[in-house]
């Protein structure tokens, strides 16, 4: 009996230390679906073309002739008791002149207005396949302690950003995003305690 009952704690506990979604296709527009930009703070156009979009009818087109462009959102709700580690996964095209990198990040700033960033530097290449279909790139985000227990976490930012190495002044380039996804993922240390724990109080409960 003891047996099930700690396993059940394990089930339990370990059920509490999934990731938070902060944004999905269902959650803050991660796939534009409203067809508006709200929450995102920026874009040039939102596309309906079922045939074309990577996830749903809609998918974002951005273009400039400043070789760089981005989107991002902030005002998440956010338990800072859930940890500092955040996972994302973008869906990017290209447009027929194209972008060749990629920038995202999650930062904040500390109580006393100091820019706080991950430890990570996310920076990808965009495959040259972009050009003809969407591909899915994903990566982690992670604060470091000391950065996490200062960060104020109304002031958290997540940001998408295009650019071109060689970019020619004046030249016009196209990329698009879709199927946006990201979550804030509990330490596995935190975990890890919460199941100890846990256990330890079945033990205790079953001595008395």
């Amino acid at each position: 009996m003891r047996n099930i009952l700690m396993f059940t704690m394990l089930l339990f506990v370990c059920g509490n230390c999934n990731a938070v979604i902060l944004i999905d296709q269902n959650t803050r527009n991660g796939s534009f679906e409203t067809g508006q930009w709200d929450p995102w703070g920026s874009g040039n156009a939102l596309v309906n073309d079922v045939s074309f979009a990577s996830n749903g009818s809609y998918y974002a087109k951005l273009e400039t002739i400043t070789g760089r462009d981005g989107i991002g959102q902030r005002n998440f709700s956010i338990d800072k008791n859930a940890g500092p580690i955040f996972a994302f996964s973008v869906d990017v095209r290209n447009g027929i002149n194209p972008f060749d990198k990629l920038d995202i990040s999650v930062s904040g700033r500390t109580y006393n207005g100091e820019y706080i960033y991950g430890v990570e530097y996310n920076r990808f290449e965009i495959p040259a396949e972009a050009s003809n279909t969407w591909v899915t790139i994903t990566g982690t985000e992670t604060f470091n302690v000391a950065d996490w227990q200062e960060l104020d976490i109304n002031t958290l930012v997540f940001s998408i950003g295009f650019s071109k190495t060689n970019w020619v002044s004046g030249e016009l380039l196209q990329g698009f995003l879709d199927n946006i996804v990201l979550t804030q993922i509990p330490e596995p240390a935190s975990c890890l305690i919460m199941t100890i724990s846990g256990l330890c109080v079945i033990l205790r409960r079953r001595k008395w």
